[in-house]
Parts: structure tokens; C-alpha cells; sequence
């Protein structure tokens, strides 16, 4: 390396630019401060729950191991939640803009692009991390923490977003959009979670005792197990030397996805070399060359029983279909509905089997004392994919037409602005509406298979007791599980649509819209609950013995909860709250049945604004 080179390579001009976009940025400084304020209102909750517990203050000194606690867990759900979205756009983004080229002719050799990309985006997720520094050190005041274990829990935080930004940086390497970047790292993270647990349960990996006190399921976590490790440092269980070993698996992992990421970007150039496309036409091709297989028998009888040979019945067969002609009618909508691939009734087919097959079989390797959290678990698990779903696909509506510089032409034909509203979003109905049948089964297996307990009285040392089949009480609470899931389901997912046409609408990027929309959700469910909980905690009244039960509706995802698991006799304990579920459930979903309504009519208000269009009155 020549010495005029050096400084050009130390000043990391990529890296450079990036940082100084960001600070531009209003979203940067948005999301600091609704983390910030996120992370205040968990630490001023539980100073308040603390208090109101003892009547003096002194008595919270020693508690400052779980206020660490409580805040590792929140800063590693922001990582895990906000930093994909974050960072999944980084090579991809440069391709959509056709500029990754120009940044390949210069000096910056693709090592060097990952190394800053990579750095990019890792720089302000550490900064969001450092909020919670001074709250640490409150935590640290209170007493019952070592300062070892605050710097096991910070290389725990570490090693997550190192994990996450790398598995993102490689995606967005591969994969050609920086939504199919977005969707395959969740893709990966579930592989990396789930794939060794599987294949220890099938009796496929080592018996390699690494940890004494986990034994060979500490194999099985190899990708996640740092992550309890940082948590167990804290309450004083671990050592960093723990935390640090079990780090070494993600860490090896995060240089091999980014050496991949290198070539990907060496070999690739300007093309991406996977798209969800290959996959798909992939997957077309596997499933018609198994239905080929299994019909041979019945395509070789009907050849012989007809005389013709076997080639020419096939492609009789193929021929007979008339090709598909152009819709004359919504024609917007059959476009929309045509690219997004998410909408298709194939991917959903695969993940019903997906789900389906998880969940059977992680019940049949599992214990019955398990198996009811095995049912919490996988209905909460389908129903955050299916907001993401959603989330995805309408978060192209409009923002994709800028990122591909077609919205102008859109905008040319002959359609209002509510028609041309209705039509986009026909593509996030119908996987709204395909994304009720993985919901039914799921509530099927659940209700035949788990466990059905029934409000008896809350004057008893068991308000609540387990009812059987047989019994009346089990069809009512059945019906009241179905009615509570489905209309939950169906609410929220529309509820999300219209947040996610907002932003849409509002931004020239599908993933500033996904980030977002999930930011605004998220805000909706934690920061509500907390400002309406912390005022009755400082005037001593417990909201869990629900002396004022409305604070239930204050979070969307409370009243599904207890639906999910038969809590409703908390809501009971009130002298004045009806003892009745339905009533609880249609309180709920008349709540934000009217917030969907708002947000609705306010999309609609500002869409001529956000679009820079109004209705012409020759097209009524």
C-alpha cells in the first residue's frame, strides 16, 4: 500500500457519509428519543412498583440487580426488533439506487464497503444503547449488582447487535430488495434459534458438555446461549467468562456471514445473486416434479385407456388450459396482487405446513407439563409474523412506486384517490384474509389439546378451575377462545394496515416505512400502559388487583393475553366490572375498532396531500 493511500483508507470515507446522512436525519433523533423515553418509563415503573411495595425508600437498596435485569432484556428486544430494519438496507438500498456500481469503480474495495457498511450501521445502534448507560448506573447505585456483571451484560448487548448487523449486512448482499433482505434475516435468526434445538431433540448433534449446568442442551443454544448467559450474570448465576465463551459461536458465525457478504459483492457487482423469485420458481418447479411423480400412475392409465402416448396426453393436458388474459377490470389491483409475493396462496400453503409441522412435533418430543406454554408460544409467534406480513406488504403500496420512480404514472390513471386506495390495497386484504387459516389451526390444536380452565368464583383460593370436553363449560369457553382470537386477529392486522398506508404514504422507502410502522406499534402497546400504570403505582393502588380494571385497554396486546390464557378473572376481582368475557372482549374491540377508524379516515384525509394529487370530478 502506497503512502497516499493511507490516508484515504483511514478516513473511511463511506463510513463517513453515512454518519453525516444520519444526522440529517429527523428519524435519528426521533428514535433516540423514543427509546430514551421507553427506557425511562421501565425504569420509572419499577421504582414506582418498588415503592409503593415498602414504605421507605431505603428499603429498594439491594433491588439494583433486577432494574439491570429489566433493562439488559429491553435494550436486547430493541436490537433484535429495530436494528433488521436498520441495517437490511445497506447494499441492497445502493443497488435499487444503481449505485453500488459507481462505489465499486473507486477506491473502496468490497472488503471495505462490508467493513463500513457494517460499521454504519453497528455505530448508531450502539449509540441507542448508550441511553441506557446512566440508568445502569442507578441500577448500580441500588446495590445488589457487581460491576462484573454490568460489563458481562455489555458484551452480551455487544455481541447481539454484532450478530444481528452482520446477519443483515449479508442479506441485504444477497438478496436483491431490502424487503427480501428484511424477511431472510428473521428467516436466518429462526434457523439459528431453532435449527440446533431441533436437531438436538432429533439426537443429531454431539454430546459435547461445554457448560456443566446446561449439559448438551447448551450445544443446542449454541447461537442464543449468550444471551442467557448475560441474564445470568446479573442475577449472579454466570461469570463473563461464561458470557464470553458462549459468545464465541455467534461471533465465528458474524466473520463467516461477512466474508460471504464480500464475495457475494466481489462476484455479484451490481446483480444480486439470490431474489425470493429463484426461490419461488425453485419451489414451483420441486412441487410439480413431485405431483408429476405421484400422478405417473394415473397419467400412464389414462394413456393406455385413451391410445394416446404418454408425452402427447401430457401435453393435451397442458394445452387445454386457455392462457390468462388481462384483466380489464381493477386492473391496479390484479398488479398489485401479481408482484407481491406474499399474497400468494403457495407461501401460505408452505407456512401453514411450516407451522403446523413445527408444532406437532416440537408437542410430540416435548413433556405434557410443557405443553400449554408450547401453544402460548407458537399462537404468539403466528400472530407476530402475520402482523409483519401485513406490515410488509403494505408498506410496498406506495412506497415501492417511489423507490422504482413509477408513481407518477400511477398517478395518470383514471382512478379517485380512494379507488386507487382500495385497489393497492386489495394485495394486503387477501393475505390479511390467507392469514386467518393458519390462526384457525393453530386454535384447533390448541383447544383439542391443551388445557381449558373456567372462571368459578373469585371469593375461592382457586378462582379458576380445568374443565374437560365433555362438559358444557369447555364449548362456551371454546367459543369465547375462537371469538377472541379471530376478531383480535382480524382488527389488529387492519389496524396495522392503515398505520403502515401512513407511512407508506409518508416516506420514499419501504423500509423507513416498515421502521416506522413497527416504532408506532410498538409505542402503542408499552407506552400507553406505562403512563396510565405509574400514576397508580405512586398513589399505592396495584393494577393487578384491578381496583380500576380500564387499564387492561390501554396495551392491544393485554385482553388478547388473557384470552389466550384464561385470565379473565382478573379483570373479575373489581366490584363494579361486569363478570363477563364477552363484554371484556367487545369492550376491547370496540376501543380500537374506533382508534382503527381514526387512523382510517385520517389516511384517507391526507392522502391527496401525501400524494400531491386531487380527484379530477371527469373521473366520477
Amino acid at each position: 500500500m502506497n503512502l497516499p493511500q493511507i490516508p484515504a483508507w483511514i478516513e473511511l470515507p463511506l463510513l463517513k457519509r453515512e454518519l453525516i446522512e444520519n444526522s440529517h436525519k429527523k428519524r435519528t433523533y426521533v428514535l433516540r428519543i423514543l427509546v430514551a423515553l421507553i427506557f425511562m418509563l421501565v425504569m420509572l415503573l419499577f421504582y414506582s412498583s418498588q415503592v409503593s411495595q415498602y414504605t421507605s425508600v431505603l428499603q429498594v437498596m439491594g433491588r439494583g440487580r433486577e432494574l439491570a435485569a429489566i433493562l439488559l432484556v429491553c435494550n436486547l428486544v430493541a436490537i433484535y426488533v429495530l436494528l433488521p430494519a436498520m441495517a437490511c438496507s445497506a447494499i441492497s438500498s445502493e443497488r435499487e439506487r444503481q449505485t453500488l456500481s459507481l462505489i465499486l469503480i473507486t477506491r473502496i474495495t468490497p472488503g471495505a464497503l462490508i467493513a463500513e457498511k457494517f460499521l454504519s450501521r453497528l455505530v448508531p445502534m450502539m449509540a441507542l444503547m448508550l441511553i441506557t448507560l446512566p440508568m445502569l448506573s442507578i441500577a448500580y447505585m441500588l446495590g445488589g449488582l457487581r460491576l462484573e456483571a454490568v460489563f458481562a451484560a455489555l458484551l452480551g448487548l455487544f455481541t447481539a447487535a454484532v450478530q444481528v448487523n452482520s446477519t443483515a449486512i449479508m442479506c441485504s448482499a444477497l438478496f436483491r430488495t431490502s424487503l427480501e433482505a428484511f424477511w431472510a434475516t428473521y428467516l436466518l435468526f429462526a434457523m439459528m434459534g431453532l435449527g440446533p434445538l431441533i436437531l438436538n431433540e432429533m439426537g443429531l448433534l454431539p454430546n459435547v458438555n461445554w457448560f456443566p449446568v446446561f449439559g448438551n442442551d447448551a450445544m443446542a443454544a449454541m447461537f442464543v446461549l449468550f444471551l442467557g448467559m448475560s441474564v445470568g450474570a446479573i442475577e449472579g448465576f454466570a461469570s463473563i467468562r461464561d458470557v464470553c465463551f458462549s459468545a464465541i459461536p455467534p461471533l465465528m458465525v458474524a466473520a463467516v456471514m461477512l466474508v460471504i457478504s464480500r464475495f457475494a459483492i466481489a462476484h455479484g457487482q451490481q446483480d444480486a445473486p439470490l431474489s425470493f423469485q429463484t426461490f419461488a420458481k425453485f419451489g414451483h418447479r420441486t412441487g410439480s416434479f413431485v405431483f408429476d411423480c405421484a400422478t405417473f400412475p394415473a397419467q400412464l392409465l389414462f394413456s393406455m385407456i385413451s391410445g394416446i402416448p404418454h408425452t402427447e396426453s401430457q401435453t393435451f393436458l397442458d394445452d387445454s388450459r386457455p392462457p390468462r388474459a388481462f384483466p380489464t377490470l381493477l386492473p391496479v389491483a390484479w398488479r398489485e396482487r401479481q408482484i407481491s409475493a406474499l399474497s400468494g396462496w403457495r407461501l401460505h400453503a408452505t407456512l401453514l405446513c411450516t407451522v403446523m409441522a413445527l408444532e406437532w412435533g416440537w408437542l410430540i418430543s416435548a413433556n405434557d407439563y410443557h405443553s400449554e406454554e408450547i401453544f402460548v408460544l407458537f399462537d404468539a409467534g403466528v400472530f407476530i409474523v402475520s402482523l409483519l406480513m401485513v406490515i410488509g406488504v403494505t408498506c410496498r403500496t406506495f412506497a415501492s412506486e417511489r423507490e422504482r420512480q413509477t408513481l407518477d404514472l400511477l398517478l395518470t390513471t383514471p382512478l379517485t384517490n380512494r379507488e386507487l386506495l382500495k385497489e393497492k390495497l386489495s394485495a394486503a386484504n387477501r393475505t390479511t384474509l390467507f392469514l386467518l387459516v393458519p390462526f384457525f389451526f393453530t386454535a384447533i390444536t390448541h383447544l383439542l389439546f391443551g388445557t381449558i380452565r373456567v372462571y368459578v368464583s373469585a371469593m375461592s383460593y382457586f378462582p379458576t378451575r380445568e374443565v374437560s370436553m365433555l362438559e358444557g363449560a369447555w364449548w362456551h369457553a371454546a367459543w369465547r377462545y375462537l371469538f377472541g382470537l379471530f376478531t383480535h386477529a382480524l382488527l389488529y392486522m387492519t389496524l396495522a394496515k392503515w398505520i403502515a398506508v401512513y407511512f407508506s404514504l409518508s416516506f420514499g422507502s419501504q423500509m423507513k416505512a416498515m421502521l416506522g410502522t413497527i416504532l408506532s406499534i410498538l409505542g402503542l402497546c408499552i407506552i400507553p400502559v406505562m403512563l396510565f400504570v405509574i400514576p397508580l403505582l405512586l398513589l399505592g393502588t396495584d393494577p393487578g388487583q384491578a381496583d380500576l380494571p380500564i387499564w387492561c385497554f390501554t396495551s392491544p396486546a393485554i385482553i388478547p393475553a388473557f384470552n389466550e390464557t384464561n385470565e379473565f378473572y382478573t379483570l373479575f376481582r373489581s366490584s363494579w366490572w361486569p363478570r363477563s368475557e364477552y363484554f371484556t372482549l367487545l369492550v376491547n374491540l370496540s376501543v380500537y375498532g374506533t382508534l382503527t377508524l381514526l387512523v382510517r379516515s385520517f389516511v384517507i384525509w391526507r392522502q391527496p396531500a401525501l400524494l400531491n394529487r386531487r380527484d379530477s370530478g371527469s373521473w366520477r
